[in-house]
This record gives C-alpha cells, structure tokens and sequence, in this order.
C-alpha cells in the first residue's frame, strides 16, 4: 500500500489512520519474530550461553566472542536493525529516567536488549552489557563514553576474593548509594534496602571540589549535562539530592546492584525535617551539660535467629556485613544496641525553602541568577534584616529547583508569627507551636528579596522547612559486632574475679601481720599494765572506768615522751608524730608480717642511734597495728566495691545470654554492622559535610567489608576503628584528602599522607590522653606504606567552613 502526497502531508482521514494502525502492528509483528529468532539463536550457542552464566569475566573489557559473531552472522540486516534500535532507544529511556520506578524499568529493558539472562548479575551483567553497547554503532557516544568511563573504575579496586562478601545496605540515599556503588566495583553482592519508592528530596547540596570530581568520574555529567564539576565565579559547587541518588542509582544498576524498593508511608509536615532527638538520651555520669549519651541493647525480636519461623511477608537475607545508611533518626541502629552520644552547641534554627523552575520565566534563568551565598553584611543581607528577617548566613543554589536556605533566629520567627509562643528548645518547633501558613508567607517573602517572582511556585515536596540544628550525635564505636558482645561480658567478670583474687590474698598477709602485730602490743601492754597497777585478782576479766582513765592518762604521757625523745635525738630518726604516720608506720603487708619492729629498728641503727626504749617498741608497735587495721578495712571496702561489679557482669552476661539466646542460634561467625553518613556521624548543617564527609565513611566502611573477607574480622575492626579516629580528631575540610582521581575504597587512596601520619603519631603519643591507643591500634599495613608527612601538605591546615566559619 501507499498513501498519496497529500494524506503524507496532512495527516488527516480515515485511510491515512488505518494504514497507520496497520503499520505499527506489522512493526510489532516484525520486532516479536527478531527477538524470538535472537532468543533462539542465543539458546542453541552453547559458547555464548557459559560464557554468560560465568560468575565473573576478567576486568579488562572483553574482546568480541565469536558466539557474537556468530549470532549476528545468523541474522538478517533488518534483525540486526531492529536488535540495534532497540538497543538505542532502552538507553535512551536509561538516561532519561527520572524516578525509581522509571529507572527500574529501564534498566530492566537495557538488560533485554543487551541479552543478559536473568541468572546473571554483578560484573558479568555489566560486561555483558558493555560488550553489547561498545559493539553496536547506533548507540551514541554518550552512552559508550559513560558505561566505558564506569568500566575504567574496576581498573582502580583490587580484585574481587574467590568468595566475594554479601552486604546488605539499608538506606538509598546518597551516602548509602555510594557505598553500594564502591561495594559492587570491589566484586561483592550488594543488596540494597529502601522504604521509599521515589526520591522525595529536593533539597540542594553544596559540594567540595574532590567530592564533585568524585561524582564526574561517576558520569554525573552524562546524566545531568548541567552539572559541572568547575567553579563559575563564586558560585558553589552543588548538585541536588534527588539528582545524586540518580546518578548513584543508575550507576549501581549497571554494576549489577540488586534494589528492593516498598512503599512504606513516611512521615510528614513541616517539622518533619528534623525533629527533636534529644528524647532517647539522657546524661551520662561525668559528662556534662552540653553532652548527653544514648545506649540501647540488641533487640532479639528484631535479630531473629535462625530457627525461629518467619512471618509471612518476611523473606530472608543472608549477608555477610550490614551497612545502615539510614540517617541521623536510625531506627535499626538503636534495635540492634549502637550507642550514640549527642553534643549539644548554642540554639540554631535553620529556614529551608524550595521553589520549582519555571523555564519560561527569564528572570530565572542562567547565567541571569546563579548560586551565590547570603552574607548579612552584603545588600541582599541588609534587606532581608529591613524586612524583620534577621539570619546569620544563607545561600541561594539553583539546581533542578531554587533552594534557599536560612541560619534564622529565633525572634524573627516570633515576629512574623510563625512560632505561636517562646518556649523552652525541648517544646519550640512542635506541630502546636507553629503556623505553617505564616512559614510559607516569611517563605514567600524571603524568595522574593532573594530575586525570585512572586508567581514562582513551591515545590511538592517540603515546599517550606524548620529545623533545629542546635544538637549533633555521633556513634561512640564506628561497629557493632553481632555476637560478639557476650566476650565483653565474659571479659569484664574475669577481671572482676582476678581482682578479688588479689583483694582475698592481700586480706590474708594483712591478717597475718595483725596477728603477729597484736602479739607484741600485747606483750608490751601487760608489762605497762604491770608498772601502772597491782596484781589483779584471778576472777576479774575487765578494767573498772578509774583504771580505764588511769591507763589512757599514762598512754597519753607515753606520746608525750615519745615526741620529745624525737625532737632531742634530731630529725634523722624521723619519729614526730607526722613523720612516724609517713615514714615508718606505712609498712607493707608483707614486711608487717616479717617483722615490723625489727625493720624499724634497723633502720634506726643504721643512723647511729642508741636502741628504742621498750615505751618506743611499744608505740611503734601500736602505730603498725593501726595502720594495719585502717588498711585492712579500705582492702575489705575495695573488695566489696569489687565483688559488687563481679556480681553486675555476671548478672549483665546471664541477661545477655537469656535475651539473645535466639539471635545467636544458628550463626557460625560473627557479623559486623557498620552506620555510614549521618547514622554515624551527624554533620554540623552550615558546614556542609553531609554527603562530602558522608561518602568517605560509606568508602571506610567498604574497605572493612573487603578487608573482613581478606584478613578476618579483627583486621577489619582495627581498619574501621583507626579510620573513624582520623575523622574525629580535629576539622573536616578539604585539605585532608587527596584528589579525587585515584580515590578508590582504600582509605589511603583518599586522605592525604600528612593527616595520616598525624593520626599515628596521636595513636602513639601518651600526651593526646583520649586519644592515645598504642602502636598496635594502627593497621600494620599502614606502618608497612612507610608514608612520610608533606612540608605544607594536604591536611597540614585548617579552613573556614561553608560560610567563613571556623569547622569545630
């Protein structure tokens, strides 16, 4: 059939729609017999066929198959046509996607044009997947510059284990997306979690320097040709959250991630931003107001053992170490005992507004309004002060979105009436003290000063946001090891009991010297007791009050005497009342008991002194006895400070076993849990460490995993713990890292010499006090690098923060 010239051109009548009709089935028709003589074609090459279902192909890419070959030897141009449109357009919709569900489906598509069995995944999907996108010419270069610059990435992570790690990922956002991204590049199964199934996030980031080259090498600017990774002016570096999850999501795909996506609700409004964490802590002993401590126990209904029946709508999920990228609010964390400590700073409060683009308003666009920050001493800072809106810094970022965002203060909030009252910072932004539609009016009027139209629209999502940033929690360990805490317990009582050990032999050498002791005071007791008195009838047993009285005068005339014989002989024989008690009578345990006197009195003849009256023994005698006394009773006082800490470790060991007695049943090895980003470390919000500080623990964390399948879990903690050390010890900026070129997982690839070997020096140095862990907490493999400091390096200064302020 043909149509004529003027139906081709019009479009219009009944005989131009059924030819139309009639020529997309016939193109169905057509791609449904390629595909089934492809399919059949790939089924009976038995060479093509094990090579795809091979776990794992060499890094380089693979040179073409003669399978391939011979495939597309069997096919017809038009099949290789269709095979290649196909092909074209399942990449096309890759790139384009711009939710979940969008790219799920996508990349379902790519897989089928690529031919990739269900069966396989990881590094054999994305070699598969490769090898088809390089060797078809209808796939433009956009597409190959960005699945070969991915494949350039294996080049720089050693080789995957003959056994590779299952990790499991709770948490699709940017830091966990990346920790998925890096686990897949090192040749692990990486499962990921999320409760969410869309990217809901709108807001903004602003990016350091290697952190967006970071993102580059990832192909950001492949699925964003916006994004640049260069300044423009004093414009920020920034890329939006939502567009991040994207290009990390798309990335782990291709690496062969598997992603398990629900529906669940979350929860909503305009305090839902952060909320109030200080809830779940309390304040520790001897910490103080600015410092408060959060502890929990694991959870047995939430850590399941192996024999217990599982739900229904409970499927299961080995791994081998589990990573929560959950953020600051982890519930997991707290079900499974990670204690965390919040440091509590001056009241802050953070404005966030976002606002859709509007692409037909010019005032809008670029380069007419770029990124820039909000200084309160510059104009637009003086205007907004005009207007009742006093902040202490701000920025305005431009993305897929307008984002703004305020440090506002508190009084400006309760002017324009979006606080209702003044309240204590426990109770300030609650649901009742608000006024949500005031919030959108200050929002309103703040994206006006900033140069926005009045007609410029909210977003959907978390159009207008309050938040309290005055608070900032941290992870005391950087791991939770599950079944491992019972050795703690175990270890804690035997201390215990080795100290009371110690306590019952000290008790009995100071018995033994008491009696030896009370002997001789006795003795010389009675020949006093002799000189004072008459013979005593044989049937009295006690000293009547007079003989009482007389008998402590004449004890006191013997002191008396002492300190005057002491004071005539000189100062050598060290016999004053006060150097009596610190010179001679602080004897220990064991020379009481071999002898107290006779030490003394050698001691005393070794000076030339003439021998001690029996009045003198006497005293001296009395003296060892009390000090022997007042020690035994601090000894028994320490022993029953002792026994009661034995007794807390075994009570906490027999708690612990009955209640994690079914989370332990079934494991044969210990498993390690490590939070990322903000389930580890909070960031401080105007500094602007949420994803810049954030990948680089999603990175340690990773390294851990595959140090846990190289060299056991004990290397794998020690790397961890040394790592979160490095992070914490002073501020986080830039200098502290190396390019982003050569990053890879290895922690030594990212931060600069100098701060590494300013971490060990800490490590070593008694003077760091908390700090100070001892050369054997330092990785032997780091002291083996032999790494040197830079003069001026990176690492070796501080910087301001994101907006001139110190990073403390």
């Amino acid at each position: 059939m043909s149509t004529t010239a003027g139906e081709r051109n019009t479009g219009a009548g009944p005989a131009y729609e059924e030819k139309l009709v009639l020529a997309k089935a016939q193109h169905a028709a057509e791609v449904a017999r390629i595909t089934e003589a492809y399919d059949r074609a790939v089924k009976n090459d038995k060479a093509r066929a094990e090579a795809a279902a091979a776990s794992a192909l060499p890094a380089a890419p693979p040179a073409p198959r003669r399978g391939d070959a011979t495939i597309r030897g069997r096919m017809s141009r038009a099949e290789q046509a269709a095979l290649a449109e196909q092909m074209r357009l399942s990449w096309a919709a890759f790139l384009g996607a711009s939710e979940v569900a969008d790219a799920l489906a996508a990349y379902t598509g790519l897989r089928a044009a690529c031919r990739v069995p269900e069966s396989v995944n990881g590094r054999a999907a994305f070699d598969a997947v490769l090898h088809a996108t390089v060797e078809c010419d209808e796939v433009p270069h956009r597409e190959k510059s960005l699945i070969r610059a991915l494949a350039d990435n294996w080049t720089l992570r050693p080789p995957p284990p003959d056994d590779p790690a299952r990790v499991v990922i709770s948490g699709a956002g940017p830091v966990g997306l990346r920790a998925a991204v890096e686990a897949s590049l090192l040749g692990m199964h990486v499962t990921v979690l999320e409760k969410r199934a869309v990217f809901s996030r709108v807001n903004i980031l602003t990016l350091w320097q290697p952190t967006a080259d970071d993102l580059m090498a990832l192909g950001a600017h492949l699925f964003y040709p916006r994004f640049s990774n260069r300044r423009v002016g004093n414009a920020p570096l920034h890329l939006g959250t939502r567009e991040i999850q994207l290009v990390l999501l798309k990335n782990a795909l291709l690496l062969g991630t598997t992603f398990l996506y629900s529906t669940e609700l979350t929860m909503g409004g305009a305090l839902a931003f952060k909320p109030s964490k200080l809830a779940d802590y309390a304040t520790g002993i001897g910490q103080g107001k600015c410092n408060m401590l959060a502890t929990s126990e694991l959870d047995a209904t939430f850590a399941l053992g192996a024999e217990v029946v599982r739900p229904l709508d409970v499927d299961a999920l080995p791994f081998d170490a589990l990573l929560l990228a959950e953020g600051e609010w982890s519930n997991t964390c707290k079900q499974l005992g990670v204690a965390k400590s919040v440091d509590r700073f001056t009241q802050a409060l953070g404005l966030v507004l976002n606002l859709l683009i509007d692409p037909k308003e010019p005032k809008t666009r670029e380069p007419y309004m770029r990124s820039f920050n909000i200084s309160p001493l510059e104009p637009l800072g003086l205007e907004l002060k005009a207007a009742g809106i006093d902040f202490e810094f701000g920025e305005f970022l431009r993305g897929e979105t307008h984002y703004i965002v305020l440090s506002v203060k508190k009084a400006s909030l309760l002017s324009h009436g979006v606080l209702r009252a003044d309240c204590g910072s426990g109770l300030l932004l609650t649901p009742s003290n608000l006024d949500e539609s005031r919030l959108l009016e200050l929002g309103r009027r703040v994206a006006t000063l900033v140069g926005l139209p009045e007609t410029t629209q909210f977003a959907p999502h978390h159009p207008a946001k309050l938040f309290d940033y005055s608070t900032r929690a941290r992870c005391l360990c950087p791991f939770r090891v599950l079944g491992e805490e019972t050795k703690y317990h175990a270890r804690s009582r035997a201390e215990a009991d080795m100290e009371i050990a110690q306590r019952a032999r000290e008790r009995i050498e100071l018995e033994r010297a008491i009696t030896e002791l009370r002997k001789v005071v006795g003795a010389g007791v009675q020949q006093q007791l002799s000189k004072l008195e008459p013979p005593r009838p044989a049937g009295l047993q006690m000293l009547s009050l007079s003989q009482m009285a007389v008998l402590f005068e004449q004890q006191q005339q013997f002191e008396q005497q002492l300190v005057a014989a002491t004071k005539t002989r000189g100062p050598s024989v060290g016999l004053t009342c006060e150097g009596t008690a610190k010179k001679t009578y602080h004897l220990s345990a064991v020379s009481a008991h071999s002898g107290c006197t006779e030490a003394v009195l050698s001691a005393k003849n070794a000076g030339g002194q003439h021998d001690w009256t029996s009045e003198e023994r006497l005293q001296i005698a009395i003296a060892q006895l009390s000090t022997c006394e007042r020690a035994l009773e601090e000894l028994a006082e320490k022993t029953r400070i002792q026994q009661n800490a034995a007794d807390a470790a075994r009570a906490r060991q027999a708690e612990w076993n009955e209640r994690t007695a079914r989370a332990h049943a079934g494991y044969t090895s210990a498993v390690p849990v490590f939070p990322i980003g903000d389930a580890l470390l909070e960031p401080f919000w105007p500094q602007g460490l949420g994803s810049n500080r954030g990948f680089h623990s999603a990175l340690d964390a990773v390294w851990s995993v595959h140090v846990l399948r190289t060299e056991g879990l004990a290397s794998a903690l020690l790397e961890r713990s040394f790592w979160y050390d490095l992070m914490l010890q002073g501020p986080w900026h830039p200098p502290l890292l190396r390019p982003a070129a050569g990053w890879s997982a290895d922690p030594v690839s990212r931060y600069a010499a100098t701060a590494i070997v300013r971490h060990k020096s800490t490590y070593t140095d008694v003077a760091s006090k908390r700090l100070y862990r001892g050369a054997g907490a330092t990785p032997p493999r780091i002291d083996a690098l032999g790494l040197q400091a830079e003069r001026g390096g990176a690492g070796s200064s501080s910087v301001g923060g994101l907006f001139g302020r110190p990073l403390v």
